[in-house]
């Protein structure tokens, strides 16, 4: 079987549901294959930041490894992307795949990857699961981006690290190869602001 999914720390975030039916939707429009829809949501802690904030991730975290070890594969992408074309992601890749570059550095990694859309074959290399559970075990909730350090330290264990696929994660503020009008899923980033990225994305899903 094949997943997409997604998570809010809150039903109750209106901005960030509304954020979600406009993502899923257009995932639904232009995402080949059949595939269910996973909305990871639950009662975690509060504040946010740091408790909470870890919870939602370990849990994303575990429950895409169980649906993975389970034979199933899994497409990741958060509230804050927008499939803008057809694509066919479900069996086109053995590797776990991290498609683009983050805005953001980290000495720990060569390059370090965007986790807005990440794909988990059944494929993956079991090394990915390994790295998992030693990270789980001391997750940092006081790093705003440690679900990003985490996957890329099970993206950059797997050898030979896989091809990037720029048009899959296309971000305003990041330097990519590709225009805009060749990117498939585009990221807007909800850290710059929930309404400048409602904004973005309603705009996006006007024009198809």
């Amino acid at each position: 079987m094949n997943y997409l999914v997604g998570a809010v720390f809150d039903r109750n975030q209106f901005e960030y549901m509304d954020a979600y039916q406009i993502s899923r939707r257009s995932y639904k429009d232009n995402l080949a294959g059949e595939w269910e829809e996973l909305l990871v949501a639950g009662d975690y802690p509060k504040p946010m930041i740091p408790y909470g904030w870890a919870e939602m991730h370990k849990d994303i975290l575990k429950r895409i490894r169980d649906l993975v070890k389970a034979g199933n594969n899994v497409l990741y992408a958060e509230v804050d992307t927008v499939c803008a074309a057809p694509i066919e992601v479900f069996g086109q890749y053995q590797d776990m795949m991290m498609f683009w570059l983050t805005c953001a550095t980290n000495d720990a990694f060569e390059r370090y990857m965007n986790s807005g859309v990440i794909y988990f074959p059944s494929t993956a290399q079991p090394k990915i699961w390994e790295v998992l559970e030693d990270r789980l075990n001391d997750y940092d909730g006081a790093v705003w981006d440690n679900f990003q350090v985490v996957t890329n330290a099970m993206y950059w264990a797997q050898d030979p690290a896989p091809k990037m696929v720029p048009e899959l994660n296309w971000s305003p503020y990041v330097a990519n190869p590709l225009p805009k009008e060749s990117a498939k899923i585009l990221h807007f980033h909800s850290s710059r602001g929930v309404n400048q990225m409602l904004e973005a994305m309603r705009e996006q899903m006007c024009r198809h």
